[in-house]
């Protein structure tokens, strides 16, 4: 986008911005599907854990 609108022509393909475009678009959708999820849980009274990388050990 930026190299297209800098005069830089139609670019040079997918890769230089389309990994992390896509990396943003998926991330953005997961974090709305898991904002519901919680909402519905939260609505029931239901804790809702949702699921994640374990940085810290469970004591």
């Amino acid at each position: 986008m930026w190299g297209v609108s800098a005069g830089g022509g139609e670019g040079s393909g997918f890769f230089p911005f389309g990994i992390p475009l896509l990396i943003w678009v998926g991330v953005s959708v997961a974090h709305v599907v898991f904002v519901i999820m919680g909402l519905v849980r939260a609505g029931k009274g239901q804790v809702f854990r949702a699921p994640a990388i374990p940085f810290f050990g469970r004591s």
